[in-house]
């Protein structure tokens, strides 16, 4: 995947969130670095790039992240690129959120979503035996996570994917997000 293709696609789902989170109502978000671990269950990725893949980004946090009992929409980006392999995936999806709890400072939550995703991936999956493509798919995945003073988030989702070239992209994802502005 050549770079300017990866600046597009990012671009592109960065226009996509900050939209979707302007057009939610929301009365108080975060926007903050976003750091945690994919941890993919199909055997070729965990045989391509490990058992845990490093993630970074940008997350967002807030009390009505959406409002409790509410549809929202959620853009993410999880890659990786070792000894030759490489995958990209940009789900964008809308998710029903539920808060539990009266408690203003900790708000569990747990999460819903579907929708589709961008896929682009360069994968040897057996000896001399290559993947590659780049194309539309299915996404969606299930959360459940904790707000904590309005400023950090603690997250842990099961993303699902669509197989493609059998390959399983399905993964836990364990992330924590730290708000730097509000607006």
């Amino acid at each position: 995947m050549n770079k300017s293709h990866l600046l597009r696609g990012t671009a592109a789902s960065l226009v996509i969130a900050i939209s979707a989170i302007a057009s939610a109502q929301k009365s108080s978000i975060g926007l903050g670095l976003e750091a945690g671990f994919y941890f993919p269950t199909g055997s070729i990725l965990r045989d391509a790039f490990g058992s845990a893949i490093p993630h970074f980004g940008i997350g967002f946090v807030g009390t009505d992240r959406p409002r409790s009992g509410s549809l929202a929409p959620e853009v993410d980006i999880i890659g990786a690129t070792k000894n030759g392999n490489r995958f990209l995936l940009i789900p964008v999806t809308v998710g029903y959120e539920q808060h539990f709890g009266d408690n203003p400072e900790s708000i569990p939550y747990a999460r819903a979503s579907i929708g589709g995703a961008y896929y682009n991936y360069d994968i040897e999956t057996s000896p001399g035996v290559e993947a590659n493509s780049s194309r539309f798919g299915l996404a969606g995945g299930v959360e459940v996570g904790i707000i904590l003073s309005h400023r950090v988030r603690l997250a842990a989702k099961y993303a699902i994917f669509g197989r493609q070239d059998g390959i399983d992209f399905n993964g836990l994802q364990l992330t924590a997000t730290l708000a730097l502005v509000r607006f």
